[in-house]
């Protein structure tokens, strides 16, 4: 057998050879190799980038590729198979900042195939060394303070930031800026996380770098020119309100104002002026006027056209109460019907102005009972009404439930006729 297949040796490889052309033809014909591009972009991902370098903007960030595989394999490929990588570091040596043409690698997680085109393949990058340094703050002061005051220099907790990123866009920050309003202020204005914002020497901002801090706190104090005062108003009143009446409330609108006048004079000042007298006696109304102010010599209004204030005095009468006593009045009664009612008389307590309740009269208060819907043999409980002047208040009826039952009222006695 050995010396027969030695002999024959050349025919056995023969068929043999025939045997996996006609294997790999069957196979070809059922599942063949096909040659294209793939459909979708694949993104290209930075790995070992050096330390203390930015990756500047702007470089091809996917690519294409073109691949041989069976057709089996063509139908069970997906974008995320794809993997396409930009080595910063190769061979372990790191780039240095500078621009370089990098070979875009791209590997399939999927066999088999064949990648035989990647466009681009070479692909342009710009590394930039990261840069800080100490840049001042600038506080730029928006708007006035009111008309007599006067602000100082900002004052900021930290007169300079720290700057990071690339030192193409570090190098065009000259400061930090930030803002605040003294529109209208009377008093120091603070700003505890005042925006910064990295500027360049033309105003504008650059874009691309960080801040540490990104806010900080400004402080403006504003205070009064030396030459002007604010002082409180007092009101010179004189006389009391009529017998019966009190004075409740007294505003004065403006409470404060401003004097103008030299500064030895104003430091001599007290704290407050005072309105020219005004008189309430006998009266029992609300008073409201315009009064001048008494000004010392030597010293006027700031604001000239608002020479006087004006006093709005509130008069109410004393509040009081007062305890009367009523006999109940029925309503809603049918025909041939009366009510017995427990009790027949009630107490009120009503309160208000003294001279008001000293004058009422009894037919002024009445306590309404009402029976309406109650029929012959019902009883019900029934809270009384109390009909009163405007202006008084009823604070309290004793009791405040009156025990009712109707009844037939009585017959009418005939009386007999003189012959």
């Amino acid at each position: 057998m050995i010396r027969w297949l030695l002999g024959n040796l050349g025919l056995v490889l023969l068929a043999l050879i025939v045997a996996v052309v006609v294997w790999v033809a069957a196979e070809w014909d059922d599942d063949p190799i096909l040659e294209d591009e793939f459909d979708q972009s694949i993104p290209v991902q930075v790995i070992n980038q050096p330390p203390g370098t930015y990756l500047v903007d702007g470089w091809q960030q996917d690519v294409s590729v073109r691949l041989q595989a069976p057709q089996s394999v063509w139908e069970q490929l997906e974008p995320g198979q794809f993997t396409a990588i930009l080595d910063l570091s190769p061979d372990m040596s790191p780039l240095e900042p500078g621009e370089y043409w990098v070979q875009a690698e791209v590997s399939v997680d999927l066999e088999p195939v064949l990648i035989y085109e990647v466009e681009p393949e070479w692909i342009l990058i710009e590394l930039e060394a990261i840069r800080e340094r100490l840049v001042p703050v600038y506080v730029q002061v928006r708007g006035e303070p009111d008309l007599g005051y006067q602000a100082d220099e900002p004052i900021v907790l930290s007169d300079t930031v720290k700057v990071s990123g690339p030192a193409s866009q570090v190098d065009q920050v000259t400061h930090a800026s930030t803002s605040i309003s003294l529109q209208g202020a009377q008093d120091t204005v603070e700003e505890g996380a005042a925006v910064l914002t990295p500027v360049n020497a033309d105003g504008k901002r650059v874009d691309g770098v960080t801040m540490q801090p990104e806010q900080v706190r400004v402080r403006v104090p504003v205070e009064p020119l030396p030459n002007i005062k604010e002082m409180s108003v007092t009101l010179d009143q004189l006389g009391q309100p009529a017998e019966g009446y009190r004075v409740t409330n007294v505003s004065i609108n403006p409470p404060v104002v401003r004097v103008l006048g030299p500064v030895f004079i104003l430091e001599d000042l007290p704290g407050f002026l005072t309105t020219a007298p005004i008189s309430i006696e006998g009266r029992t109304e609300d008073v409201v006027e315009r009064l001048p102010l008494e000004l010392p010599p030597g010293i006027s209004m700031f604001d000239p056209e608002t020479p006087a204030v004006q006093v709005t005095i509130d008069i109410e009468p004393f509040l009081d109460s007062v305890t009367v006593t009523r006999t109940l009045t029925f309503q809603g009664l049918q025909s041939g019907l009366m009510a017995d009612a427990s009790p027949q008389v009630v107490e009120v307590i009503l309160s208000g102005p003294r001279p008001r309740l000293s004058a009422l009269l009894d037919e002024n208060v009445r306590v309404i009972l009402d029976l309406s819907g109650l029929r012959l043999g019902e009883e019900g409980q029934i809270e009384p009404v109390v009909i009163q002047p405007e202006g008084i208040t009823v604070d309290s009826i004793i009791p405040s439930v009156i025990q009712v039952k109707i009844v037939r009222a009585p017959s009418p006695t005939a009386t007999p006729q003189d012959e």
